[in-house]
């Protein structure tokens, strides 16, 4: 598809402790009375630390709302991390483009769901990303609507109603430029439709050419497998980044 985002660009994690959007995503929205991973991980599959008998991301779903809530800011958004002058300065106003961030639960787990680009794409092959990619005037009423649709085209969702029907948005995150300057905006969401490893390339199995596979990864084991990596140089000035190492390869760069 034309104009497709890069997703191989990188995060202000080094400068900007906990600035990276996929922990900073998880672990802000699960962080109540500790920052330590496996209570973050608990959070999202059994609820807030003080509920009793919830199992399920459906029961922890009001915290999690509770939780947004009360750290958006005055525009609505979920603060990632701050930008200082400099890099505003090189974020480039012309395009812009948003990313889905989907929670939802695997075999009972609390899990985020990604894509493999296609190994034969032009540009940026075999790296994994969130579903999403540029603002299309003619098309999105805004960039929620660009996340859904990148979603839904990328996805190809079995039935194709899913993501229309079975997606509750929970709200944008503050825009993130990647290292060609783009800003990026992370729509965050649930899907309330139950998978499993078994059925998922059933359910979601990817447009041909474009997508290699769909795969997910638990919000506990990605907390617990997070390094890091040089990053290629950057108008940011950036060095080093964060990596979750998975069974499709690394995660990194902006989707990190």
């Amino acid at each position: 598809r034309r104009n497709r985002l890069p997703l191989e660009l990188g995060s202000f994690w080094k400068k900007m402790r906990k600035g990276l959007l996929l922990v900073s995503v998880v672990q802000r929205l699960g962080h109540t009375r500790s920052s330590n991973p496996q209570a973050t991980a608990r959070f999202f599959s059994h609820g807030s630390p003080d509920a009793s008998n919830n199992s399920t991301l459906s029961q922890s779903w009001p915290a999690i709302v509770r939780r947004f809530n009360t750290l958006k800011n005055d525009d609505g958004f979920f603060p990632l991390f701050p930008q200082n002058a400099e890099q505003k300065r090189l974020i480039k106003k012309d395009r812009e483009a948003a990313v889905f961030v989907m929670l939802c639960s695997v075999d009972q787990e609390p899990a985020l769901l990604f894509t493999k680009r296609g190994s034969n794409l032009n540009q940026h092959a075999a790296e994994i990303s969130f579903p999403g990619g540029h603002f299309e005037d003619e098309v999105d009423k805004d960039l929620v609507q660009t996340a859904l649709r990148e979603t839904q085209e990328e996805l190809e969702p079995s039935p194709p109603s899913l993501i229309s029907h079975q997606v509750e948005i929970l709200g944008k995150a503050a825009k993130l430029p990647s290292l060609r300057g783009t800003p990026v905006t992370p729509v965050l969401g649930v899907l309330w439709h139950d998978l499993s490893k078994s059925n998922l390339q059933n359910v979601f199995p990817g447009s041909p050419g474009e997508v290699d596979v769909v795969f997910t990864v638990s919000v506990k084991e990605l907390l617990q497998s997070e390094t890091s990596r040089e990053l290629p140089e950057n108008r940011f000035k950036l060095r080093h980044g964060p990596v979750f190492p998975t069974e499709h390869g690394n995660i990194w760069g902006l989707t990190a």
